[in-house]
């Protein structure tokens, strides 16, 4: 008996030690490659550490508004080709990114790079567009970012679609058995930032979503200070809201960018 409490005892360490080593592989899962299809061209941009990103820009006449979109932790741009037409359609210019390590932008992805890497967007954005006229669109782990960058720099407002109010929360409900929440080093704290974001919020999340539950979202826009407006959705899973739901998100956006201040 001794002998097996030992034994598992160390498996349930080595386990730990496994999941702490793997951290970066088990959060980011990027694809490497690929074209964006549609209208728009590629902009080559520079993060302040020196690594170069791919950038996707579509210009919409007219548009007052820069949608600045940071996408979700799988995939590149190429795979959300028709998405971010569907985000031009709302009626605002539209900047996409691949995070360092995704698309043909280098490096590797972590916590720390990819906040650079909005940092990085966002200074072309506002380079383009006054500070108050940029929107930032943040999907899933791009809520990370994107909560990070509104709760430090100026900007017009801020949209969460399908966002988790901290990697720590998301670890202990992918392995309720062990004690990850204290062992994660990535963070995308949101919910710690959410409460310091004074522009304009749109919460988007879907009771169905099977990843990231549909009451982290609704956390975050508790604890999210006024002016704020949220769409609950019904059907769509985790990545299906565009899928399912364009309409109803597309009208909800140009609302959203109707009613922010003018100047």
């Amino acid at each position: 008996m001794r002998r097996l409490a030992v034994s598992a005892l160390l498996g349930y360490v080595a386990l730990l030690v496994l999941i702490v080593a793997l951290e970066d592989k088990l959060i980011f899962f990027p694809t490497r490659g690929g074209r964006v299809s549609g209208p728009g061209r590629d902009l080559q941009l520079t993060a302040s550490d020196g690594v170069r990103l791919h950038a996707r820009y579509i210009e919409v006449p007219g548009a007052r508004h820069t949608l600045l979109f940071l996408h979700g932790n799988a995939g590149n741009l190429a795979g959300r080709s028709q998405q971010l037409q569907l985000l031009s359609a709302a009626g605002a210019h539209v900047l996409a990114i691949d995070y360092r390590g995704y698309g043909s932008s280098e490096g590797r992805p972590s916590e720390a790079g990819v906040y650079l890497d909005a940092r990085a967007a966002y200074a072309w954005a506002t380079a383009q567009t006054p500070a108050q006229r940029v929107v930032l669109l943040g999907e899933s782990l791009g809520g990370g970012p994107a909560c990070e960058l509104a709760a430090t720099h100026e900007v017009g407002g801020l949209i969460l679609l399908s966002t988790f109010t901290s990697v720590a929360d998301m670890a202990a409900l992918q392995f309720p058995w062990l004690p990850v929440r204290y062992l994660v080093r990535t963070r995308f704290d949101n919910f710690a930032r959410i409460g310091k974001v004074r522009a304009p919020k749109l919460f988007i999340h879907s009771r169905s979503d099977e990843l990231v539950p549909f009451a982290m979202g609704a956390r975050l826009f508790d604890a999210a200070p006024e002016p704020k407006r949220a769409l609950w959705l019904e059907q769509p899973g985790h990545n299906e809201t565009f899928a399912l739901e364009a309409q109803r998100v597309t009208q909800a956006l140009q609302e959203f960018l109707q009613s922010l201040p003018s100047s």
